[in-house]
């Protein structure tokens, strides 16, 4: 029936407005109010964000939020420009990309770069959020044994499902190695959205026991024990990977909630688990004699972190690589308190510093080590998350974790990263390394640990001491200075000792032809060799002095000359640099050009 009335059409419109507004808020993009829950990763110059929890809601012309806030899932996957310096404030350089109804949109997994595909990646884990379930299509948690999710880059687009043995877990701490090698999830849980199986969970969680190594290359994956950690399991803690010269590196693990993986009960958080220690996981340690690795627990010093879930991680190395520097951003305490704090954890000495302290807390977004800066994304200031829109642009923002400060501007050819000043006075040294407070304050608590931090050397005993003036660089260079030392001192006990010969040898030809110049040799006069002037024998067979007549060049190898080279991850070198190599030369008076020995 077609509408007779002005208020009949009025209505019409209405209706339909409500429609067209409905359709449209659900671009991740145009109708972004706020992210959480997503997993993310940077890729071959892009950083993509994937899944995740989503506020929508309509913008007037005039850029005010005009509403409804919908909670709903990012049925998209996002991707920014890393290539190229932008200013999130003045047009953030973000796409999306569509997914087929066959892929999931999950929340609390993870992405891990691939190791043979440059633009590839794999979803791993995650659980559907059932916090409206009337969405536009909203997906059903799908059955257990496809855990693993693999995108082949933005060119094909296509994502294909792994088989796996394991239940699809999801809030678990996880970490991959520099060398995008392997990738490893710590314990998590399953709840109601984890899989068809796990719906009878119903409000309830289960915490998982145990460890999951992905192989990055063939997408394998095994499961290691973590009893030496805890008789628990943890959830919503952070991980990270620390690189460190000649081993694999450690993985640090902080923060999270605990309970017995037996307890089903309705505590999505557990008891929070302190940050006066941390444990730490030897990430080369895994062997057939050794199938579960080996976990040490460190304890901190200095003003430590109140206990929380949901922080995000990230590491840096100092340029020498006297430190390595975790930061952890954020978090809550699953009640009342939302954080916005900046801590950094300085490795080997274990110590907490507190870097920043604001009034705008975040918890459950993700962070990016890009150079110096950490770009942070998504996150909710509450657990009313549907109360307020981000007012960071898409959730975006950048720290510099050089000079700790906040901005929206990324760029990619920023200055290398220094270590922070607040730091500086905390451990010693400048922005460029040289720290000297190079191991915990009561020493490390275990050797193995002490060793992979300090590895043994055939060279050298040293070991670190707690506040002593010795930095690693100290530790690498003593040795070589020591070496340099005694073979300058043994070159120039032999350039003496063949000066004295050649002297010796020089007196002996001079007495030589004073005597034949007194009586004639073969109807020849022989003269008395004077100046610079060269004088020939002859005969066939050579005078005894011609045996010194080559007189070889001796090159002491100055500090140039030597290179001390870590082979750390980043590329870090450490150079003894110094003056050029030092010549010495013995020369015989022209009686025979000398042949030069190049000795390195």
């Amino acid at each position: 029936m077609q509408p007779s009335t002005p208020q009949q059409w009025a209505s019409v419109l209405q209706f339909l407005l409500f429609v067209q507004t409905a359709q449209a808020q659900y671009d991740p993009v145009v109708n972004f109010c706020k992210r959480l829950d997503h997993q993310s990763t940077v890729v071959n110059g892009k950083l993509y964000i994937d899944g995740g929890r989503q506020v929508y809601t309509n913008y007037a012309p005039n850029g005010s939020d005009i509403g409804p806030h919908t909670i709903g899932p990012n049925e998209y996957l996002l991707s920014i420009d890393l290539t190229r310096g932008w200013d999130a404030n003045e047009g953030l350089p973000i796409t999306k990309t569509p997914k087929n109804l066959t892929t999931p949109y999950l929340t609390r997994g993870a992405l891990f770069p691939s190791s043979t595909n440059p633009d590839g990646f794999y979803l791993f884990g995650g659980t559907v959020a059932s916090d409206n379930t009337s969405f536009v299509n909203y997906q059903s948690p799908q059955t257990e044994g496809k855990p693993i999710w693999g995108y082949a880059g933005s060119t094909s687009g296509i994502w294909n499902s792994i088989d796996g043995s394991f239940p699809r877990p999801c809030s678990g701490a996880n970490a991959v190695l520099n060398d995008k090698s392997k990738a490893f999830w710590f314990n998590g849980e399953q709840d109601n959205g984890s899989s068809t199986t796990a719906q009878s969970l119903a409000d309830t969680t289960k915490f998982l026991d145990g460890m999951l190594v992905m192989d990055l290359k063939d997408a394998s994956v095994k499961s290691v024990s973590t009893k030496a950690v805890s008789s628990n399991a943890r959830v919503r803690a952070g991980m990270v990977h620390v690189p460190l010269e000649k081993t694999a590196g450690v993985l640090v693990l902080l923060a999270g909630g605990e309970k017995p993986s037996s307890d089903n009960a309705h505590d999505w958080k557990g008891t929070l688990v302190n940050l006066n220690s941390v444990d730490v996981f030897d990430a080369g340690s895994i062997s057939d004699s050794n199938p579960d690795g080996q976990w040490y627990s460190q304890p901190t010093t200095g003003t430590t972190p109140s206990p929380r879930v949901d922080p995000c991680v990230v590491a840096m190395a100092a340029p020498d690589i006297s430190s390595y520097n975790i930061y952890m951003y954020g978090g809550r305490d699953g009640l009342n308190a939302y954080y916005d704090e900046l801590w950094i954890l300085s490795l080997p000495s274990f110590q907490w510093v507190r870097a920043y302290s604001g009034s705008s807390p975040r918890y459950s977004m993700t962070c990016h080590a890009i150079g110096r800066q950490m770009i942070v994304v998504g996150g909710s200031n509450t657990s009313h998350v549907t109360d307020n829109c981000d007012a960071a642009t898409q959730g975006v923002k950048v720290l510099d974790l050089t000079a700790l400060t906040w901005s929206t501007v990324f760029d990619p050819r920023a200055a290398a990263y220094q270590v922070p000043s607040q730091l500086v006075k905390l451990i010693g040294g400048t922005g460029t390394g040289g720290a000297n407070i190079n191991a915990p304050a009561a020493g490390f608590a275990q050797k193995g640990l002490q060793a992979l931090f300090y590895p043994p050397s055939s060279n050298s005993t040293m070991t670190p001491a707690a506040g002593s003036g010795a930095t690693k660089d100290d530790k690498t260079k003593t040795p070589v200075g020591v070496i340099v030392g005694i073979v300058i001192a043994v070159l120039v006990i032999l350039g003496l000792i063949g000066a004295l010969v050649f002297l010796c040898m020089r007196r002996r030809r001079q007495q030589a032809f004073c005597l034949k110049d007194d009586q004639k040799v073969g109807g020849s006069e022989s003269h008395l060799m004077s100046g610079s002037e060269l004088h020939e024998i002859p005969g066939s067979t050579p005078p005894a002095y011609a045996k010194f007549a080559e007189v070889e060049v001796l090159e002491l190898p100055g500090s140039d000359g030597v290179k001390n080279e870590l082979p750390g991850s980043e590329g870090f070198k450490n150079e003894l640099a110094g003056s050029s190599p030092v010549l010495v030369e013995l020369e015989a008076e022209k009686v025979s050009r000398p042949t030069e020995h190049s000795r390195t």
